[in-house]
């Protein structure tokens, strides 16, 4: 009877665990995990113009009903993805303000692109933003300024 009573229970157990996982597994796979992340670049605009040695902020706002787990700020050149500038915070919080400062020392005139991905958990879900802008190079200026 004692055997029977813990093969039971065992059992209950068991179905228990089950369905509590086939709930976590079907609300996630119901869910669309980072519809309800705000993100706001404020600098530098879309298609933006910035000088050689112009000194660039790079600005905005990140929020979120639910925790975040980080983000991580990228400045590339377009025509080869060379990273100029990277950043990687890695901090749990419902909002994010982040403001940063960089240098304009490419070569060339060169499109850029600033990518922000936030972290909606640690799983591998990212939530992307990009904005492209331009940067007049060293050689744009020797020469004189624009092509």
């Amino acid at each position: 009877m004692k055997q029977l009573k813990t093969m039971t229970l065992a059992l209950a157990g068991m179905l228990a665990l089950g369905m509590v996982a086939c709930k976590k597994e079907d609300k996630k796979n119901g869910e669309n995990p980072g519809n309800d992340v705000k993100i706001t670049i404020t600098s530098p605009s879309e298609g933006q113009q910035f000088e050689y040695n112009q000194l660039i902020e790079l600005k905005g706002h990140i929020e979120s009903e639910n925790e975040l787990h980080g983000y991580e700020l990228i400045v590339r050149q377009i025509s080869d993805n060379d990273t100029v500038y990277h950043v990687n915070e890695h901090e749990h919080a419902h909002d994010f303000t982040f403001s940063y400062l960089w240098t304009n020392n490419v070569e060339g005139m060169q499109d850029m692109e600033l990518i922000l991905n936030v972290y909606i958990d640690h799983e591998g879900n990212v939530v992307t933003k990009k904005v492209n802008f331009h940067c007049h190079g060293e050689e744009d200026t020797e020469h004189g300024g624009h092509e």
